[in-house]
């Protein structure tokens, strides 16, 4: 369920603080969790994520979060007792043909979920595709609708640039800029312009 607890997965986080921060905080970056430059810095990513403090009361605010998105890969372990990157490989990749598709991972060798897949123009548009025939493929399905549809609604407001409140689902950006001439859209953003973009 999207409403457990991180620290069911996560046993650290079981006690203080972070007690009550919830799979559903981490997807819709509203964990409060710190993240500092040294998160960026450091070697091992995945523990300077774990080990942050929060920031503010998780749900309260909702601010864009690599350190929280990065909780994930922990999470993503916990849950399948695989690399994310496996998980991800058995699970997606190779029942989308996405034969050219890679995840980053720090100087420690933990995946970083909050970045760095690594792919191509064709294997990223089939995910894509994916989400756009709400998680079917081939006759399968590889997610469920009701998550397509939960990851890809407007479900927080998120600052953005200038100053704007933009709408954020599930780790999807929501009718990306606002713009009235263009039809409802969900957006995974990427480095350097490395855009994913789908317009049901």
């Amino acid at each position: 369920s999207l409403d457990d607890k991180v620290g069911k997965y996560v046993p650290s986080w079981n006690e203080g603080e972070k007690a009550d921060v919830t799979l559903r905080h981490l997807l819709e970056q509203t964990s409060g969790l710190e993240e500092s430059g040294k998160f960026f810095l450091a070697k091992d990513q995945l523990s300077t994520a774990l080990e942050a403090k929060l920031l503010t009361v998780p749900g309260e605010k909702c601010r864009y979060n690599n350190a929280g998105c990065n909780v994930l890969s922990a999470v993503i372990t916990a849950a399948s007792g695989k690399d994310p990157e496996e998980f991800m490989r058995e699970a997606l990749w190779e029942p989308l043909g996405m034969n050219s598709t890679s995840w980053r991972r720090d100087k420690a060798g933990n995946v970083i979920t909050y970045a760095g897949i690594q792919s191509t123009t064709s294997d990223l548009a089939k995910l894509g595709q994916l989400f756009l025939q709400g998680g079917e493929w081939n006759g399968e399905q590889l997610l469920s609708e009701e998550w397509v549809e939960q990851a890809t609604s407007d479900r927080v407001k998120m600052m953005a640039v200038e100053g704007l409140e933009q709408p954020y689902g599930l780790l999807w950006w929501v009718d990306f800029a606002q713009d009235e001439k263009v039809p409802h859209n969900y957006n995974a953003l990427g480095l350097f312009g490395n855009n994913l973009t789908v317009i049901p």
